[in-house]
């Protein structure tokens, strides 16, 4: 059984909700299944981490080291004389500051710029895209009794059997959707009417 992963970042958090499961004490079969799973998904994502990685050349290195000591510079400190990140990203005292020092550096290095950025661009684009994973799946009557639901997402498409009183159904339509079609029909017979 395949199922598909949205962006590298929905691989990356099913190897960790995966490696949790892998610890816990299931029964056989559930165990088999997480394994297997576990397994496609870590490669998987260990191909996403290596593709991640910065391409190394000397110049590209010593552009590497300069941005990331002029950037240290250039950030928001913390009490303990420390950069400050949010998501990934150093917090800028003066982005436009930063934005200056930075295109000299890239001026300077010109070659390593360019591959820097491409090499960004190509991991956004990597990320991005859908991931086929082979699944091992297994009978919802496998699970235990009490289930993390956070351990759950990533297997929800792995369990086939699930009992009908659990399953997604289509809900009817509100009554003010059920209005809204009422009143389409009665405007698209106006038209017919008009037209002939």
């Amino acid at each position: 059984m395949k199922i598909k992963l949205k962006g590298g970042n929905e691989v990356f958090a099913a190897e960790g909700a995966m490696e949790l499961m892998s610890r816990k004490s299931l029964k056989a079969k559930l165990s088999y299944a997480i394994a297997k799973t576990y397994r496609a998904v870590k490669m998987e994502a260990e191909c996403l981490r290596e593709a991640q990685q910065q391409p190394s050349t000397p110049e590209y290195d010593a552009f590497q080291e300069e941005r990331l000591k002029l950037v240290k510079e250039h950030a928001v400190k913390d009490k303990r004389d420390m950069p400050i990140m949010r998501g990934g990203n150093y917090l800028l005292k003066d982005p436009d500051g930063w934005a200056t020092v930075y295109n000299a550096l890239k001026t300077q290095h010109p070659e390593a710029a360019r591959q820097m950025e491409a090499h960004e661009k190509s991991v956004k684009e990597l990320m991005k895209q859908e991931f086929e994973i082979d699944v091992h799946a297994f009978h919802f009557n496998l699970l235990p009794d009490e289930f993390e639901p956070a351990a759950l997402g990533p297997l929800v498409d792995m369990i086939v059997g699930v009992p009908n009183d659990l399953q997604e159904e289509e809900d009817e339509p509100a009554e003010d959707e059920q209005e809204a079609e009422e009143i389409d029909r009665k405007l698209a017979g106006n038209k017919k009417r008009k037209a002939g």
